[in-house]
């Protein structure tokens, strides 16, 4: 039988005798020294362990316990997965993400249904990788249809199939191309304002200010110089103008006399950026 107390060089451990007890499914058989115990386990494999593994818990098999975990793990997974013919998917029947990606739980822990079973295919995710699809079926769990890439690889791949939701397609937009034709038209006729024109549409002066320089709804063509043709009258027929060529002409007149432009934008109810755009030939332009 060992002493009380093993002597490990500067520090001294007390020594726990531990022959014949049962910890798991491991029984104690002898003590090796140098803190390793020869123990036997219920499979009948016999396994070499530290002390401080046996008393912490951390240790209580010879591994059997764990490959019958991950047996009961895969074959509860494996049972909610539909697998197509047609195109080769396996979907998850399983429970599911807001985002409509295939949930799993494991150990208290809430996994994504696609990367779990790259894991279990592949081996271990490295960290920062996203696990992107090829079939773009986000409750897909085929391993072949499975790659890694990078969070920008992810982006680009949505973006360049086109899933990326973009203009009336967003939930909750209140604009539709129709209107942001319209917005952009009757900016660049310099009718209003920004601010003018976010109050009238119920949006926000920057968000307009995206929309007539490109930077939103980028999908919608247009040239703010020329205007949508064929959607809008321009000049006087348009509905929404509050001139006509005789006052065109008059705020001509009064340009060229000396009058500046804020007082004309004043006298005739427009945006001075208006007053300037006429004055410039800009718009109402002389055919």
């Amino acid at each position: 039988m060992p002493l009380a107390i093993e002597n490990s060089g500067k520090r001294h451990h007390r020594f726990v005798n531990l022959e014949g007890k049962v910890l798991g499914r491991l029984t104690v058989v002898s003590y090796l020294g140098n803190r390793k115990w020869l123990c036997q386990c219920s499979c009948g494999i016999e396994k070499i362990c530290f002390s401080y593994n046996l008393i912490s818990g951390d240790t209580r098999s010879c591994g059997c316990a764990k490959r019958e975990r991950d047996s009961d793990l895969n074959a509860r997974f494996w049972n909610k997965i539909e697998k197509m013919k047609n195109d080769g998917c396996w979907l998850w029947i399983g429970n599911k993400t807001r985002g409509g990606y295939g949930s799993f739980t494991l150990n208290r822990k809430r996994l994504l249904a696609h990367r779990f079973s790259y894991s279990l295919a592949c081996g271990n995710i490295p960290e920062g990788l996203c696990v992107c699809h090829t079939c773009d079926v986000r409750l897909c769990v085929n391993p072949s249809h499975l790659f890694l890439g990078t969070i920008a690889d992810n982006i680009h791949d949505m973006v360049s199939k086109g899933r990326n939701a973009r203009g009336e397609s967003v939930a909750g937009s209140r604009l539709t191309p129709e209107l942001v034709s319209l917005i952009r038209y009757v900016y660049s006729s310099g009718e209003k304002t920004l601010d003018e024109i976010a109050k009238e549409f119920g949006l926000n002066s920057d968000y307009v200010s995206r929309i007539v320089s490109g930077k939103a709804w980028k999908h919608i063509a247009f040239s703010v110089s020329k205007p949508c043709r064929g959607f809008h009258h321009r000049g006087e027929k348009s509905s929404s103008s509050k001139l006509t060529w005789e006052k065109v002409r008059l705020i001509r007149d009064k340009y060229r006399s000396g009058l500046l432009q804020k007082e004309i934008a004043d006298e005739f109810g427009i945006s001075q950026t208006a007053v300037s755009d006429i004055v410039r030939g800009a718009t109402w332009k002389e055919s």
